[in-house]
């Protein structure tokens, strides 16, 4: 990371101290899926947990802040910071993300504005820190690969399965993996894996897979039955409507809460 990006990432977070559940949202310029993102995220239990708003300026910032207000009403124990200048989604994901593990964090649920969440994100996140991780790098709220076309959602609501595949649409991952296996590769482009024109894949999701996935044979825990989908058919960073409209569309994402203590890994 270059000396400029390093003291805009630093800038980009002055709250309070967090406890040690946190959910982070990076949000931009999108105030009507942000609310739809919120009113699926209050569904869940919320006891305990505390909420980071990472929003880059734009011309829609008191509309943002006016759904924040809104929705969470009922919900108190929530941080905004708005950053100083526009970070980018790869840039405002990291600060958000450093910013609360840096902050005593302990577990967080990363979401961006475009993204609607089961009413049990919570209970699958109190279970994820509690069982063995030696060799997962975090839980993932879809099934599929970061940009790929096998996104699915089945039947089996209780069922996570162990994947060498990464998917950046809403993830759970605890401290300890946030220092071992993203901080350090988020901005590091020297995997120097191609696509098929011959160009250098990059982006923060991809360096996360190649450095830990494809090289250190490491996996992500993935459902069965779909945690979150991409509603962001505009405006957003990459995706077109014509792509989301194949790919989002047909997924459908479990609308009742399930038992931690039925979640099983296969």
């Amino acid at each position: 990371m270059n000396t400029k990006l390093q003291e805009q990432v630093s800038q980009a977070c002055s709250c309070k101290k967090y406890m040690n559940k946190t959910i982070s949202y990076a949000v931009y310029n999108r105030p009507d899926y942000l609310e739809s993102s919120l009113k699926s995220l209050i569904k869940n239990d919320l006891q305990g947990w505390e909420i980071f708003f990472s929003i880059d300026p734009s011309e829609e910032i008191n509309n943002i802040i006016d759904v924040i207000e809104k929705t969470m009403k009922n919900f108190n124990n929530y941080s905004i910071n708005i950053n100083k200048e526009r970070l980018g989604v790869e840039s405002n994901t990291y600060a958000s993300l450093d910013f609360v593990f840096s902050n005593k964090s302990d577990i967080n649920i990363y979401l961006e504005d475009d993204i609607i969440v089961s009413p049990d994100i919570t209970q699958i996140a109190d279970w994820y820190l509690n069982i063995e991780k030696e060799d997962i790098i975090c839980l993932n709220l879809l099934y599929g690969s970061c940009g790929g076309r096998n996104h699915k959602s089945n039947m089996y609501e209780n069922i996570f399965y162990k994947t060498q595949a990464f998917n950046s649409l809403g993830y759970i991952l605890t401290k300890q993996q946030w220092e071992s296996y993203f901080k350090n590769y988020w901005f590091d482009y020297s995997h120097k894996e191609v696509n098929r024109e011959g160009k250098l894949i990059t982006g923060w999701d991809w360096a996360v897979f190649f450095h830990n996935i494809k090289n250190q044979n490491l996996y992500t825990l993935q459902p069965d039955y779909a945690r979150a989908n991409h509603i962001g058919r505009v405006k957003g960073t990459f995706c077109t409507p014509i792509f989301h409209d194949k790919i989002f569309s047909p997924i459908r994402i479990l609308t009742k809460k399930q038992f931690p203590d039925n979640y099983k890994i296969i």
